[in-house]
């Protein structure tokens, strides 16, 4: 059986800085079925959102709601 993944997410910024508030709506991004596939073997339980540097900056995670 194989997972289903695409459409668009919310992006939810993890991180307090200067105005951004933690848990607010930064952006959004789109799930990459390719780019999933691709590192599969590295990151098995992963699927890969693809965004704009401005809505997630420095953050080294980021936090999506799927709906």
């Amino acid at each position: 059986m194989s997972r289903k993944y695409y459409g668009v997410v919310r992006v939810l910024n993890t991180l307090t800085q200067g105005s951004a508030v933690a848990g607010l709506e930064a952006g959004s991004a789109v799930l990459c079925k390719e780019a999933t596939e691709a590192v599969r073997d590295i990151y098995p339980n992963s699927i890969i959102a693809v965004t704009n540097h401005h809505v997630v900056g420095e953050q080294k995670n980021a936090m999506l709601n799927i709906v």
